[in-house]
């Protein structure tokens, strides 16, 4: 999404009316830092006996993971701000929210991933990450879930 060069943003609907929530996730600058794009590669899959980082460790409900992305799936083992990754969540049971934020922070307000009963959805996320370039993953279920997550590339 571009701002106008007032700092503004205009959403329009076409035809009748909604319930419109903009939530402000980060901002990119004319000194921030470029994204350093990778092949996407599996990061994370707690699907039991999937093979992948992180197997067998599905997120109970309240649950949170905690993943140290450093030197993971292709990415360096230092100097990582950022990262964009692809989350998904499948084996859901129940409707919830997955909320994601820098690890080592106090659980975010927002969520980044919403699901219904059964149903596998995915969401890009580009997030800042705390010690390590950790990020915390949150389970706002009050079933258990499944997590994959795919990385893109890193910020730094």
């Amino acid at each position: 999404m571009a701002l106008s060069s007032s700092g503004q943003v205009t959403i329009y609907n076409n035809q009748g009316s909604v319930n419109v929530i903009v939530d402000v996730a980060g901002w990119f600058g004319v000194s921030g830092s470029a994204l350093n794009s990778l092949v996407p590669a599996r990061a994370v899959d707690t699907r039991p006996n999937s093979g992948e980082p992180y197997a067998g460790q599905t997120l109970g409900p309240g649950q949170a993971l905690t993943v140290n992305f450093a030197g993971l799936a292709g990415l360096p083992a230092s100097g990582i701000t950022a990262l964009a990754i692809n989350v998904t969540v499948t084996d859901t049971l129940q409707p919830g929210v997955l909320l994601v934020g820098p690890g080592g922070q106090p659980v975010p307000q927002t969520s980044e991933v919403n699901w219904v009963t059964g149903q596998i959805t995915e969401n890009l996320v580009l997030m800042g990450v705390g010690p390590n370039a950790s990020v915390t993953f949150y389970n706002g279920s009050s079933a258990s879930v499944d997590l994959v997550v795919d990385v893109y590339g890193w910020y730094g």
